[in-house]
Formats: C-alpha cells, structure tokens, sequence
C-alpha cells in the first residue's frame, strides 16, 4: 500500500470501520479522510482500506480464497471511494476525483488470465460520509477456477487538491483440481 497526500491541515484521527465509511474527530475537512475500500460482500470482516496514516489489507485481514474441491474459488468484492467523513463533509464546489479499481488475475503459470479495468472522472458526490457513486457501480463479483494472484489496485485522485490514495495487494486463489 503507498499513500500520497496534499498535506491539508486539520481533522482528527480516521479509522475505517467494518460495513462503513470512516469517522473522524474533529470537523474540519482534510485530504486525510479520503478512503479506499475494498470488501467481501458476504463478509463485511474481511476488509482493505488505505487513508492517512496507513491502513489495511485485504490479504493480510482475510488470507488466500480457496474454492471447495472441485470447485472454482471466487469472492464477491465491493469497492468504495470516501472524499469527506460524517461530522466534517468537503467543502461545497469540489471537483469529483477520478477513482479507477483494476483486478489483474495472473494464474500459477504467469498468464494473465482475467483483467478488469474501471474508471469513472467523474463519481457522484451523495453525502458527508457516504461512497462515492462511480458509474461502474460497487460490485465486482471475481471467480477463477484456476489458482495464482489477483492484483488489486484502487486509486482515488483529488484534482483540486493533487492528493491521491493508491491501494495496493494481491490475494492468493487456491483451487483444488478434480483430479
């Protein structure tokens, strides 16, 4: 996971609660409660994010997916952007960043077998507190009946102040062959 920010003063402490966006003390606007989330529809536990002062990883919190034997091993990611918090909303007239979610599938052998890129320059902007609305939606459903790595990146890009979140990991798939 890498982070860049603008460097925008004020706010308060950000923590990235399960099944929510984050919170924050204080109620001053700053780059550092922009959010990157990454999660298990079925399992709001299993959880990634990045903001100021680090975060978490999807690989590190959850471990390899493994299908049942047989079987084809898959996830049903949903994936939020967060500009604001509840209690300090962005300030009125901002640019909506651009948010882009890429998942590169590269099986055992080095091929790529799946790559799925999205990218929306202009999410819609709802509430304080509340993920953006790309135009490509929140879910991303992935199944592979092979095993190898899936490489997740999010980005979300703030045009009016340069800062950028970058969430980085990859996620192991083990499927167990019929044979």
């Amino acid at each position: 996971m890498q982070r860049q920010d603008a460097g925008t003063a004020g706010g308060g402490p950000v923590s990235s609660p399960a099944g929510g966006g984050p919170v924050a003390s204080g109620s001053q606007w700053s780059t550092s409660m922009m959010d990157a989330q990454i999660e298990d529809a079925n399992n709001p536990q299993c959880l990634g994010a990045v903001q100021a002062g680090g975060g978490l990883r999807f690989s590190a919190n959850c471990g390899n997916i493994k299908g049942p034997f047989c079987q084809s091993a898959g996830v049903d990611f949903n994936v939020d952007f967060f500009v604001d918090v509840i209690n300090a909303p962005r300030p009125a007239g901002f640019t909506p960043p651009t948010v882009r979610v890429q998942l590169i599938f590269v099986n055992s052998s080095g091929a790529v077998t799946q790559n799925i890129d999205k990218k929306d320059t202009r999410p819609k902007y709802n509430s304080a507190g509340t993920p953006l609305d790309p135009a490509f939606g929140h879910a991303f459903p992935f199944s592979t009946s092979e095993s190898g790595g899936l490489h997740i990146h999010l980005q979300l890009a703030d045009p009016d102040t340069g800062a950028t979140v970058d969430y980085n990991d990859r996620v192991g798939f083990t499927v167990t062959p019929c044979t």
